[in-house]
């Protein structure tokens, strides 16, 4: 993987919930890492459902391998330029432990 491809800056977050002392379930995101990525658009488009336009972005976040985020699991999403990303997948590209790509889809 080519170093001066890796220009844009990601946030990778992860879904949490806690309980407190008196029982009450909080649900948030906390941020897991912050990653060097190339962004990469797959594909995208648009449909109509009901009275709303819906799009489906599908993009490739290619990123130094980190063992942290290759132990990524489905409750976590990708915040890129103020937009939201749900990672669908984590490709270990050859299993060679280099380069990881992140498979996401727009929330």
């Amino acid at each position: 993987m080519k170093s001066g491809k890796l220009t844009k800056r990601i946030s990778i977050e992860t879904f949490t919930e806690s309980q407190s002392g008196t029982g009450e379930v909080s649900k948030a995101w906390v941020l897991l890492a912050t990653r060097w990525a190339d962004p990469v658009p797959l594909s995208g488009r648009e449909y109509f459902t009901g009275k709303q336009i819906e799009s489906d972005i599908s993009i490739v976040f290619k990123i130094r391998y980190d063992t942290i985020v290759s132990a990524t699991s489905t409750k976590m999403r990708v915040n890129y330029k103020g937009s939201y990303y749900d990672i669908e997948s984590v490709i270990n590209l050859e299993e060679r432990n280099k380069e990881l790509h992140l498979m996401c889809k727009s929330i």
